[in-house]
């Protein structure tokens, strides 16, 4: 009867330590800033965003999730996600790491004066795919911000650099994006 006892006091107290273990741990996990995503050094304000675009890639990529391509400050200030190159399986979750970089003047020069294109505020708010992808799929987002008034441009399996995409694009939607992809490759993406 007291072996049984001794026992049942035994289990109850690890039960309580693991549980304490795994309640601390997640309470610790939950108050880091890590936890919400990666961490921005902020050293000044960097004024509005002015350009912010992401990709959602789904399916049977590399890798699966939200990634930033390029958010872009109006003090030329940019962010954007750099993805390890090193994937344990096919169709992992993103696991992104923030980087910082400046625009060079002609960089944060072509991202304004795109922006402000009208045909790129005429232009829908959410494109269908043209293409057919096998087992993948991604949807980019496209949200401006000049001077008070934002739009938001949904593009899904986005094709820029298809020979159609000029029959289903807006011309200054399709300079964007590669103005976007020139600047991650000069940032080393």
């Amino acid at each position: 009867m007291m072996r049984r006892t001794t026992i049942r006091l035994f289990i109850a107290a690890i039960t309580f330590s693991v549980g304490v273990g795994i309640a601390a741990a997640w309470l610790y996990r939950a108050s880091s800033p890590s936890a919400h995503g990666p961490e921005v050094s902020r050293r000044r304000d960097p004024g509005p965003v002015l350009l912010e675009v992401s990709d959602y890639a789904g399916g049977m990529y590399q890798y699966v999730g939200d990634q930033l391509l390029l958010r872009v400050y109006a003090d030329g200030r940019a962010e954007y996600d750099v993805l390890n190159q090193e994937s344990p399986c096919l169709g992992c979750p993103m696991k992104p790491t923030r980087k910082e970089a400046e625009l060079t003047p002609e960089e944060l020069g072509a991202v304004v004066s795109l922006s402000r294109r009208p045909d790129l505020w005429a232009a829908k708010g959410e494109y269908a795919a043209f293409i057919s992808r096998t087992d993948t799929y991604n949807i980019m987002s496209v949200s401006l911000n000049d001077e008070g008034r934002g739009k938001k441009i949904v593009v899904h399996n986005v094709a820029a650099t298809h020979p159609q995409a000029k029959a289903h694009y807006p011309p200054s939607l399709i300079e964007l994006i590669a103005t976007v992809w020139q600047i991650k490759r000069r940032l080393g993406e």
